[in-house]
């Protein structure tokens, strides 16, 4: 006999699995039709759920020991797993009308929509974010920081999350020219420069540029320490004669700066020559016609430092809050799209090498997001791809303990029952030790106690077949308790008719 073709094969099959599939279907629909399924819900409740959740709650009560264990466990699990993060998180983003302000409410946006709340703590700079940061007596969370200004070494509790933005270094001074050659400090001798507040990242670089820039005999400069916004009015009404700044195209303060025709910018020259003794920082380029077309402004390409903002966090903060983080700043600099002023710079990165990633971090550049936080709430979808090592571990030492569960419940009945016929043992020994009538007729009334005692308690399914024979036997017991109440009182009445 030939054999079947292949597709003759496939064919046969395909039709029984329809016919199979068809067949399920509608029994499965003449099955759970709606009057149906809501019986079968109504009487899930009525019985089974409630017969259930009893039977739970008593075997609970008797195990009391082995419960109070079990919770005690289960506690402390998810007092060192720690899965769900708290619900607000405090970011420091320095000055107002910074670019890092601006990237602070896009992150606060996504994390809004993720379910956490971000405040956004304004600070005098980002090194007094970072002191926040570090202070134990401020809820500071996590902090914007340049690179270069921190060792890493020195705060070990504190871990990166990457690079989230570059930003170039200004240095508006009064006058046309946009350009001030290769001696900074020639076009700055005897001027007033605004270099930030005391301990701002900018005071700090300027500070560290003008020693590596001073020579000897040169007329020195004035340097105000005030905000920036206080610094760009003060320049901008002639009681500054030079500003220096460090922050992002997105910063309210650079964009109003840019459009001053009466400021020019300075042109570092010697970036590289920078760079090799502060190699933290790096050179950008502002393109010819940045700021404006007609007229062309900067009239040709302008050569500035540039360093790059850290996000720091606490090494102990929740690993569903960094992920939260990271997502965050990938999705607000998507939506914020690339600086039209500078060469697109694919953020988040790691650039500072100075703090060590975390563990989350290392995760998300190596390889990605997980899954799991795709489809699940960053919390669960944590747990899930950081803890489920841990998660398996306790599966395997919670798997033979629910198997034993049943074995506990089927217990627990076993001894109530066993305890009924202890106490109806008792009370059939107590009948003929009855002696009067009032005894006898309070033996009756134990029995009959005994009896709503049992139909009252719940037992497991499948020692419900022995409630029966419980009360069964205590009918058995309640008939000689009647006799002999009979009994006593037939004697009482001769009694009493002799007399």
């Amino acid at each position: 006999m030939p054999r079947p073709s292949v597709f003759a094969c496939v064919h046969n099959a395909w039709e029984q699995f329809r016919a199979h599939t068809t067949k399920a279907l509608f029994s499965a629909k003449s099955y759970w039709d709606i009057r149906g399924l809501a019986t079968t819900i109504r009487l899930y409740v009525a019985y089974e759920f409630v017969s259930e959740f009893k039977g739970w709650l008593r075997t609970a009560r008797y195990h009391a020991i082995v419960t109070a264990l079990a919770i005690a466990a289960i506690v402390g699990v998810l007092v060192y797993v720690k899965p769900f993060p708290p619900n607000t998180v405090y970011l420091a983003t320095g000055q107002a009308g910074s670019s890092y302000r601006v990237l602070g409410e896009g992150l606060r946006t996504y994390f809004s929509s993720a379910g956490f709340d971000l405040n956004l703590v304004q600070t005098d700079g980002l090194t007094s974010g970072f002191n926040q940061l570090r202070s134990d007596a401020s809820p500071t969370d996590a902090s914007f920081v340049s690179a270069g200004m921190i060792k890493g070494s020195d705060h070990p509790d504190l871990v990166s999350l990457g690079s989230v933005q570059i930003a170039p270094i200004w240095l508006f001074i009064r006058g046309e020219r946009i350009g001030s050659g290769d001696d900074l400090f020639a076009a700055l001798a005897g001027k007033r420069v605004g270099i930030g507040l005391a301990g701002s990242a900018a005071n700090q670089l300027f500070r560290r540029i003008l020693e590596l820039g001073k020579s000897a005999g040169a007329e020195p400069l004035v340097l105000v320490e005030e905000d920036n916004v206080t610094a760009a009015d003060h320049l901008s009404a002639r009681q500054l004669d030079a500003v220096f700044l460090i922050d992002g195209p997105a910063s309210s303060i650079i964009r109003k700066l840019v459009t001053d025709r009466s400021l020019s910018l300075h042109d570092f020259t010697l970036a590289d020559a920078y760079i090799a003794r502060l190699p933290f920082l790096e050179k950008v380029v502002l393109p010819r016609g940045a700021f404006d077309i007609a007229p062309v402004s900067p009239a040709r390409n302008i050569t500035l430092l540039a360093t790059t903002v850290t996000l720091l966090v606490e090494k102990r903060m929740h690993p569903a809050l960094q992920w939260a983080f990271l997502l965050a700043v990938q999705d607000t600099l998507l939506r914020q799209g690339p600086s039209s002023f500078f060469r697109t710079e694919v953020f988040p990165r790691y650039t500072d090498l100075s703090v060590p990633l975390s563990d989350v971090a290392q995760e998300f550049y190596t390889s990605g997001a997980p899954a799991a936080l795709r489809v699940l709430p960053l919390w669960a979808g944590t747990l899930v791809a950081h803890f489920w090592g841990l998660t398996l571990v306790v599966w395997l030492i919670a798997l033979p303990i629910l198997s034993r569960l049943a074995l506990f419940r089927k217990y627990s009945s076993q001894h109530l029952l066993y305890g009924f016929f202890r106490s109806l043992r008792h009370l059939e020994r107590s009948i003929p030790l009855t002696h009067s009538v009032a005894d006898a007729e309070a033996l009756v009334t134990k029995l009959d106690l005994l009896d709503s005692a049992v139909v009252e308690t719940w037992v497991n399914k499948d020692s419900i077949r022995h409630i029966y024979s419980v009360r069964k036997t205590i009918e058995s017991v309640r008939t000689l308790a009647v006799a002999r109440l009979s009994s006593l009182k037939s004697i009482s009445s001769d009694a009493e008719a002799t007399v």
